[in-house]
């Protein structure tokens, strides 16, 4: 275990968490001794056999080793996926008060019918009755690690991860959080297929550690901040702010959004300065969405009356 958490900590601080100090570490490495208080536990949905999930040493053609030896857990470890198949397996952490970001990561390889058959990631902050997509959430800071070749959208709506990858992919997915949170949050990972057989293997996870840490995890070569929101603790009046770097730089769109991930609100753009209302509102977490002509970004606000 401890070698396990000192390798989390070095990976921590080579990817640009300066002074990381991570807390509440969870992990599953599907290695069969993951079984300390810190270990995931996964549940199954259905728990029948229809559920092809399984952990277990990879014996496909594409699939044929773990990332790391033995086992990983796969959408069947011997045959190719089956058509008309719906598995998930989920599972629930405690959230401590320390950190405000929290870290879901894992390895994966994906080997899927494009717009046919897809991967799934869900969370939820209110133990399971509502979920939300990672590539459909305010929340998220960064989703990341996979070809972006490979993001999809079924034809039932669903944005999921898609095609063909053979190389392993390390995946981050990070949460803003911060006061006023619910202490637990679940994951979710669902691999669909549609009716058609394509002969595919599906989908290919390991290494699953989920942590909170006090700097959020950033993509190499991310962009530095140019969008300014204050204050982040209103008591009605946000001011939003944007460096102008570039001659048709504009802000597009601004959105509210609730903590359960609905949209609030819209509000009237102005392409560099502008300020916003949102005192009639309740008092809790929301967050605001910004885009611009370059990129988006998400800003947390405590609305405190």
């Amino acid at each position: 275990m401890s070698k396990k958490l000192t390798l989390v900590t070095l990976l921590l601080l080579s990817l640009g968490c300066y002074h990381a100090i991570a807390q509440n570490m969870f992990y599953q490495y599907f290695d069969g001794a993951d079984t300390t208080k810190n270990s995931i536990k996964l549940t199954y949905n259905p728990t029948t056999k229809s559920n092809i999930w399984q952990i277990g040493k990879p014996q496909k053609t594409i699939f044929n080793m773990a990332a790391t030896k033995p086992n990983a857990i796969v959408t069947d470890t011997v045959n190719k996926y089956p058509s008309g198949n719906t598995s998930t397996f989920s599972f629930h952490l405690n959230v401590t008060s320390g950190g405000n970001i929290y870290a879901l990561r894992w390895k994966q390889k994906i080997n899927m019918e494009k717009h046919q058959d897809g991967g799934i990631v869900e969370f939820s902050l209110d133990n399971g009755t509502t979920w939300q997509n990672a590539f459909n959430t305010p929340i998220s800071h960064n989703y990341y690690g996979f070809d972006p070749s490979n993001r999809d959208t079924l034809a039932s709506g669903e944005y999921v991860l898609s095609g063909t990858d053979t190389a392993w992919r390390d995946i981050w997915f990070c949460l803003y959080r911060f006061s006023g949170i619910p202490t637990a949050i679940d994951y979710r990972f669902t691999f669909k297929s549609d009716a058609s057989n394509n002969r595919k293997e599906g989908w290919m996870i390991d290494n699953l550690m989920a942590f909170q840490t006090y700097m959020h995890i950033v993509k190499e070569n991310e962009k530095s901040d140019y969008l300014s929101v204050y204050p982040t603790a209103t008591q009605g009046t946000v001011n939003i702010e944007a460096l102008k770097i570039q001659d048709d730089h504009v802000i597009e769109t601004v959105q509210l959004y609730g903590l359960d991930g609905r949209l609030l609100g819209e509000f009237k753009a102005d392409p560099s300065r502008m300020s916003i209302d949102i005192s009639h509102l309740p008092n809790g977490v929301y967050y605001l969405m910004i885009n611009t002509n370059l990129e988006h970004e998400v800003f947390p606000l405590m609305l405190t009356k």
